[in-house]
């Protein structure tokens, strides 16, 4: 009889545990209209204090997923991988790679840039985007600062829908960086400018033409 009544409560809790979906939470509907690029997709900069010319193109994209709070949600992930090629050379030249990543109401990114002793891997970890309102109404480190300023003139063109991510390394800490991004939910990136005293690096790229495909 024990046996019997062991073999049903193990049934039940089998049916149970099939019976309970996992829910999955998608990308947040605006910021992926915003930011899920898809291939096709390139930027034409022009780095104004050297005179170069940079084609950034979309060269990868990764559907992952992930796991919420003590597993009780799961949650779609769209990695996207950005090479930059200079293109106004004989040989095109590698110049590095931009990672933009997006899940639930929340943007990340970050450079990897070689031409620096210490690559930059300057990250933007924003929350509760929110399209219509104002495009992120939470950060956290590294970035400093956000400042929204609407219409934006960069590289000859006019951009809507602009902010301005303010970053100068960990919070407290002497920095050497006192880099400005330029970004856009209609374009990405309006306008990187990067300095950093240490490695002398003083880099003012402008986007100039592009074509999105999402």
């Amino acid at each position: 009889m024990r046996r019997c009544l062991l073999q049903t409560s193990t049934a039940f809790l089998c049916l149970s545990l099939f019976s309970c979906k996992v829910e999955n939470k998608p990308v947040d509907g605006g910021l992926k209209s915003a930011f899920n690029f898809q291939p096709g997709t390139y930027w034409i900069y022009k780095e104004v204090l050297s005179g170069a010319t940079d084609s950034f193109y979309l060269s990868d994209v990764l559907l992952s997923s992930g796991y919420g709070k003590h597993h009780s949600y799961t949650y779609d992930i769209i990695e996207e991988c950005i090479t930059s090629v200079r293109i106004d050379t004989p040989v095109l030249v590698k110049n590095g790679s931009w990672y933009l990543t997006i899940q639930l109401n929340e943007f990340n990114f970050h450079f990897d840039l070689p031409y620096m002793a210490t690559a930059v891997n300057t990250s933007a970890y924003m929350n509760n985007y929110d399209f219509q309102v104002y495009p992120f109404a939470k950060y956290t480190d590294p970035i400093d600062s956000i400042n929204i300023v609407g219409t934006y003139q960069a590289g000859g063109n006019s951009f809507d829908n602009v902010w301005v991510a303010h970053y100068t390394e960990q919070p407290g800490y002497p920095s050497d960086k006192n880099d400005y991004f330029f970004l856009s939910s209609d374009v990405f990136m309006a306008r990187m400018v990067l300095n950093d005293s240490m490695e002398n690096i003083h880099k003012d790229y402008q986007l100039v033409r592009w074509h999105i495909e999402r």
